[in-house]
């Protein structure tokens, strides 16, 4: 094949390649080359001492230097998902997560939180280096850039699109920015620093979660300025995570104290407290179909509870390491998670079983070149 033009090689390579593969289970110590690899899948595939010296790639895949997932997120549809690292790297994936779209540098400190416009068209990503980025999926491209003067916590589109709610963690605000331009539209006072924040799914009320524990429920009205209109109190650690049921009728809450809490929306009252976890928990989601909520934090673990009943329904092992993030696909049967044990998991709701997982080099890159 190498007496051959690059033209003329076509896939031939990289079919026998794929080939060699099967027959022994790895690639160590083969000359590649000056070949022409055209589409070869080389994702966790051993090639110590293969030569690829003057080799040609297009669109091969090796194993991937990835890092640990601090956000993770899935559009609308769920024609997108979205992965951000420790590194400051962002990962976007179509087809739900079966081709990578997009990798690129977003950030220069950990991407602590992802956010999907509702058209499916925008990502906003926060970061440890206090910015916030509005990206256009379709090319990675930025639109805007805005930011904090600490640590990005939590982003939240409005249901419509038209804004983002953002909090910091040594601000005791929350911001609300213009989707479209990044222009700052008003600042929400707090009595603590803010950890999470969340639109109920009519986009009248924003729900914010504090360094002291307090959830904050703020009205967000078209003439009038925001206004709180009630603090939820329950919690005696901080508020790290929070979601709204698909109806908007309920809130649960995640919180240092290692508990889950289910809030009523209407008499402001707390119906369930979920109590399992053994350490802080960071996250929590609400399914598309409102029947399951998923919590996770530092014991490395992921609990499915059942939300008519107030109850544990499963509990999900596999990670070694702190989950920071947690994402539903659009129809409920899969959930991610991304850990600092450098890998992007997909588990099956119903038999909470991992199907899928996402890994690359060690967590620790040293040099590359």
């Amino acid at each position: 094949m190498r007496e051959r033009s690059e033209f003329a090689q076509g896939y031939g390579p990289a079919n026998l390649v794929a080939l060699l593969r099967e027959l022994r289970g790895y690639l160590r110590g083969l000359d590649l080359s000056h070949l022409s690899l055209q589409g070869a899948y080389l994702q966790g595939v051993e090639m110590q001492d293969a030569s690829l010296a003057g080799a040609t790639f297009r669109d091969t895949i090796f194993t991937e230097a990835f890092d640990a997932a601090w956000a993770v997120a899935t559009s609308l549809n769920g024609q997108y998902w979205a992965a951000g690292s420790k590194r400051g790297e962002v990962r976007v994936w179509r087809e739900a997560g079966r081709t990578l779209h997009l990798v690129w540098q977003a950030h220069t400190d950990t991407v602590s939180d992802l956010a999907f416009s509702p058209d499916d068209f925008r990502l906003a990503s926060g970061s440890a280096d206090g910015t916030i980025t509005l990206w256009e999926l379709e090319r990675g491209t930025s639109l805007w850039t805005v930011g904090h003067t600490s640590s990005i916590l939590s982003l939240a589109f409005t249901p419509d699109g038209r804004a983002l709610a953002s909090s910091s963690g040594n601000e005791a605000t929350v911001r609300l920015w213009d989707a479209k331009t990044g222009t700052l539209l008003q600042t929400l006072p707090h009595s603590a620093p803010v950890f999470s924040v969340a639109w109920s799914p009519d986009g009248h009320l924003l729900a914010s979660g504090s360094f002291d524990g307090g959830i904050r429920l703020w009205e967000l009205q078209a003439t009038q300025p925001t206004t709180c209109v009630a603090v939820l109190v329950g919690h005696t650690n901080v508020v790290q995570g929070l979601a709204f049921a698909p109806d908007g009728t309920r809130l649960a809450s995640a919180s240092w104290d290692q508990t889950v809490k289910l809030w009523d929306m209407e008499s402001f009252g707390c119906l369930y407290t979920l109590e399992g976890h053994r350490g802080l928990v960071l996250r929590v989601v609400w399914s598309a179909d409102g029947r399951t909520v998923a919590s996770t934090g530092f014991d490395a673990t992921i609990w499915l509870w059942d939300v008519e009943a107030g109850s544990y329904r499963a509990m999900l092992h596999g990670h070694s390491a702190p989950v920071h993030s947690l994402a539903f696909t659009p129809d409920s049967h899969r959930l991610l998670s991304g850990s600092d044990d450098g890998t992007l998991r997909v588990w099956d709701v119903a038999h909470g079983l991992c199907v899928r997982l996402v890994q690359g080099h060690e967590v620790r890159l040293y040099d590359v070149a």
